[in-house]
């Protein structure tokens, strides 16, 4: 379990992260890099910020996939939010919770469900009430596309989302750290 996940190409000998060995790549390549699976996620990014603490945690199924915090970045407000699509960065823990069947629901492929955006809808009015900049990681292949969540409103969900976003006098910034796909993301981009 603690062998690090290697794509083809990264096996290669002169295979380095440098522009050059990156604009080899053909661009197939190129994307499986892009959803590495041990690319930083957005609680790896929780570091670089002081002061940080979550709100809006509840048990709902969903809740782990958007996830918001209060921060600060040189003593400037923060709200953060971010699509954590998995349990970690770690390759190791990623294939330990990929054995366990109540993980991998839980984490839902990281898919975000109609919960997840109401999380963040919450979280952006909330910043827009305590005049906190809002930064947003995105990480995502897409919405949940299940029955279920059409049935409880996804698609109403990703627009509010889009609205809330679009409706704050704060500024704003998403961050796109790794998949950035379909409305799953395009809900948190603020387009």
């Amino acid at each position: 379990l603690g062998q690090p996940f290697q794509l083809t190409f990264e096996q290669a000998p002169d295979f380095t992260y440098s522009p050059e060995s990156i604009d080899k790549l053909s661009e197939y390549e190129k994307y499986e890099l892009s959803y590495h699976p041990e690319r930083p996620k957005y609680l790896d990014y929780l570091a670089i910020f002081s002061a940080v603490e979550p709100c809006f945690e509840s048990n709902v199924f969903g809740n782990c996939l958007i996830q918001t915090h209060r921060a600060e970045m040189e003593n400037i407000p923060v709200m953060l939010i971010g699509q954590q699509s998995g349990p970690s960065s770690d390759y190791s823990e990623i294939r330990k919770a990929l054995q366990n069947s109540d993980e991998v629901t839980r984490w839902n492929h990281g898919m975000p469900v109609p919960a997840s955006y109401e999380r963040a809808i919450k979280a952006i009015k909330l910043a827009d009430q305590e005049g906190r900049i809002i930064i947003i990681f995105v990480d995502t292949p897409g919405a949940d596309p299940t029955e279920e969540s059409e049935a409880n409103g996804i698609a109403w969900r990703i627009g509010d989302t889009i609205h809330a976003l679009a409706d704050v006098n704060v500024p704003t910034l998403s961050l796109i750290i790794n998949r950035a796909c379909s409305g799953g993301a395009i809900a948190l981009t603020g387009c």
